[in-house]
This record gives structure tokens, C-alpha cells and sequence, in this order.
């Protein structure tokens, strides 16, 4: 990818479909092609800012590519595989820790010790399980791969090994059907006593019903919306 080396090579358009500012550059081609880069905000003035520190870290990644990073690879496969090609939230969600511990971590000092250094602190004191780690790094790998099939390492280098912890243990702990019948007995009482009440919801309770009826992820309900509801049918669709 051709990374501005000026502020003048850019230009802030506002998104039409998320209304936020973006920095967008000409890439020669042939053919030309236009690139993205959000700056995650609708005011104009933070978006120059934005903008212009952006721009002084492209000159630094032009300047030395060893200083390609973490944080902005995964910046890049957001925006233009993740939002581009319409990829489900569950790979943003799991890069998000990774960028906030190693945005800053380059390419070449991306080693063994720095993926050690990520899986104890996670663990240790984030309190999530092996197999969340072993979720965000593969989610790491796949940003990697994805810059290296598209040319955007530095010349010559390769992509990092990423070594993943062990799969964690599955699961043992099941809900009986009594245990169930009770869940649902409970939730059923606390939503069917609001019916009468002007109240558009209990979402409490609503999640629970729909939670033992269709065992759907908590994230996929929490975000389902009623276009992906067929009364007629009484189906519910997840897909977004």
C-alpha cells in the first residue's frame, strides 16, 4: 500500500453511511485506486488533528519501515476487510485487547516473549481464560496474513510466529432440565407480570426466553433487531 508522505496528499471527507470523517489518498496505479482511514469522530477540527498525526506516523512508517505496527495493521484490516468485506464483529471484539496491550509493538520485535508477556497478563490479570487468548492470537494471525497477502509488510521481512496457548478444557458444567424448566419458569413469571404495564420490554427476562429457546450467544441477541423477526413464521434470524 502507497502511504501519504504530506498533509497535502490527503483530503477529510465525511462517511455517508457512519457520518464520521475520513482521510482519504490517491494511490497510483494503474488503476488509481482511493484508501481509507477513519478518524472515529464527527467533529471536524479533532478530525484535522486526527489527521495530522496520522500523517506524521505514515511519514515515520515510510521513513523506516521497520516501524510498522501492530496497532496500525490491525487499524488497516479493519477498515478494509473486516468493514469492507462485512465481516461479523466477532474477530473487532477479539482484536481489541490486542490492540490495546501491543498497538505500539513492532513489526520486527514482535517475537515469542512479547506473546508470553500478552498471555500472562491476560490471564493473570485480565482474568480471562487460555482459550480467549488462543482466540484474540489467532485473530492476531489472521490481521498478519492478511498484510502479508496484500503487500503491506516492509520489503523482505516475514510474518512473526505467533504461538497460541492450549485449547482450555471443554465445558462439563451443563443446565439439567430441571434446572432449566426453573430458569424458564421464572423468567416467564417476572416478563408475563409487566404485560399489562406500558412497558416495551422486560430485557431481562426477554433474554432469558430467548436464550433457552434458541441457545444463541449472548452478543447475538443482545444486538438482534426486529427486522430479523417473523412474527408470521415465528422464526428468528440472527444473521445480520
Amino acid at each position: 500500500m502507497h502511504l501519504p508522505t504530506h498533509i497535502s496528499d490527503t483530503r477529510l471527507e465525511r462517511s455517508p453511511k457512519t457520518g464520521y470523517w475520513e482521510i482519504r489518498w490517491t494511490e497510483p496505479g494503474p488503476p488509481p485506486r482511493t484508501r481509507t482511514h477513519s478518524c472515529r469522530t464527527k467533529d471536524r477540527a479533532l478530525a484535522e488533528q486526527v489527521r495530522e498525526n496520522w500523517v506524521k506516523t505514515c511519514v515515520g512508517v515510510v521513513a523506516t519501515t521497520r516501524d510498522v505496527n501492530v496497532g496500525w495493521l490491525i487499524c488497516e484490516y479493519r477498515i478494509h476487510h473486516i468493514a469492507a468485506m462485512h465481516k461479523g464483529a466477532t474477530q473487532d471484539w477479539s482484536l481489541r485487547p490486542v490492540e490495546q496491550h501491543m498497538k505500539l509493538v513492532t513489526l520486527g520485535s514482535l517475537n515469542a516473549s512479547v506473546i508470553q508477556t500478552y498471555t500472562s497478563t491476560r490471564v493473570r490479570v485480565d482474568g480471562v481464560s487460555n482459550s480467549t487468548v488462543r482466540r484474540e492470537l489467532g485473530a492476531l494471525r489472521a490481521v498478519l496474513s492478511w498484510a502479508d497477502k496484500n503487500n503491506m509488510l516492509p520489503p523482505g521481512s516475514r510474518v512473526p510466529h505467533i504461538p497460541l496457548p492450549p485449547e482450555g478444557n471443554p465445558r462439563t458444567v451443563v443446565l439439567t432440565l430441571a434446572d432449566r424448566d426453573k430458569v424458564w419458569n421464572s423468567a416467564y413469571a417476572r416478563w408475563s407480570n409487566h404485560i399489562h404495564i406500558l412497558y416495551r420490554s422486560d430485557r431481562i427476562s426477554l433474554f432469558v426466553l430467548i436464550a433457552l429457546a434458541t441457545g444463541s450467544r449472548a452478543r447475538a441477541i443482545e444486538t438482534l433487531t426486529w427486522d430479523r423477526v417473523d412474527f408470521g413464521t415465528n422464526t428468528i434470524d440472527f444473521r445480520d
